[in-house]
């Protein structure tokens, strides 16, 4: 990874540190298993936009900052340009199946 994509996951960890939240505490306010948050700080996957939303509400004061930073990482991400390319091709197979 590159380094200004690993500034997210930085940013991720010192903010729930900051608050003096071990992984564990910080999942279960996220409502979320804790190796899903685990992932996120180990820089195995990113959280999904409705996980992102709710990291945000819990760090009102670091929101805009991990919303850009998050926002450098997804952009950089070669799977998120095959993910939209697969759930085009998806959507327009199911558009011709409709169609017949």
């Amino acid at each position: 990874m590159k380094e200004d994509v690993v500034v997210f996951y930085q940013t991720l960890k010192s903010t729930r540190m900051h608050a003096y939240l071990t992984m564990r505490a910080l999942s279960v306010q996220l409502g979320i298993p804790e190796n899903t948050y685990q992932n996120w700080e180990r820089k195995r996957c990113l959280p999904s936009p409705e996980r992102m939303k709710l990291l945000l509400q819990r760090f009102p004061d670091q929101a805009e900052e991990l919303e850009r930073e998050y926002m450098e990482v997804k952009l950089r991400d070669p799977r998120e340009e095959f993910r939209k390319m697969l759930k085009a091709a998806m959507d327009q197979l199911e558009e011709a199946s409709r169609a017949e």
